[in-house]
Parts: structure tokens; C-alpha cells; sequence
């Protein structure tokens, strides 16, 4: 047996729900996991590897109003669900005037934490 992690790919509903069950047993919530990390036999990490959008967007706070954001969202959630993913992810700052509103537009809260980008040299 090996004491170093192995990461491998999650292929069935159960493995799924045995990651999600983990992560949340350990204050975390990890969403649309594609990979789990297991050492041991046990499951101690999982990571979701470009298997969920992001969406990240920005619209002029003076150009546009709450009807226009309110339809332009709805133009890319169309666009995420022909994709065929069964959710998403969406960053909204602090300081936007729809943070105290998510909730109500049918959107969770992940966890409290702060948002990192790392750009690669391609």
C-alpha cells in the first residue's frame, strides 16, 4: 500500500456521493468534484477539474441597469445550460449592488473564501 495520495477520476454516481459526503464532513463543499484524492483507501481530497463553469462577468455599474443584468444573465445561463453542465459557478463581489440579493435569485453560497487566478504560459 502506498502513503502517497493518488488522484483518479470519479465515474459513477456513488463514488460522487461518497466524495461529496466526505468534503462536507470536513466543512468543506467542494462543488461538481471530477477527481478524488485517496490515501489509504480512504477518500481525503477531491477537486473539480474544468468539469464546471465559471462565470465570471462584469457589467458597467452606470451602463447598465438591474433589468439589463437580470436579462443578460438570463442570455448566459442559456448559453451554460447548451453546454449540458448541471450548474455554475458565479463570482460576485461585495461590492455589487446584487450581493445581498443572490440568494433570492435562486443562487447558494459555496463557502466563505477568497478567489485566487493563476494564468498559465500558453
Amino acid at each position: 500500500m502506498s502513503l502517497l495520495p493518488k488522484v483518479r477520476k470519479i465515474k459513477d454516481l456513488e463514488t460522487m456521493q461518497r466524495v461529496l459526503a466526505a468534503a462536507r464532513s470536513d466543512n468543506d463543499g467542494c462543488s461538481y468534484p471530477s477527481h478524488y484524492v485517496e490515501k489509504n483507501g480512504e477518500i481525503v481530497g477531491c477537486a473539480s477539474v474544468a468539469s464546471v463553469p465559471v462565470l465570471m462577468l462584469w457589467h458597467d455599474s452606470k451602463k447598465i441597469g438591474p433589468k439589463e443584468s437580470m436579462q443578460l444573465q438570463n442570455t448566459y445561463e442559456t448559453l451554460i445550460e447548451e453546454k449540458g453542465v448541471p450548474g455554475y459557478i458565479i463570482m460576485c463581489n461585495k461590492e455589487s449592488p446584487y450581493h445581498g440579493h443572490m440568494q433570492k435569485f435562486g443562487y447558494q453560497p459555496v463557502w466563505e473564501t477568497d478567489i485566487f487566478v493563476k494564468e498559465l504560459n500558453l
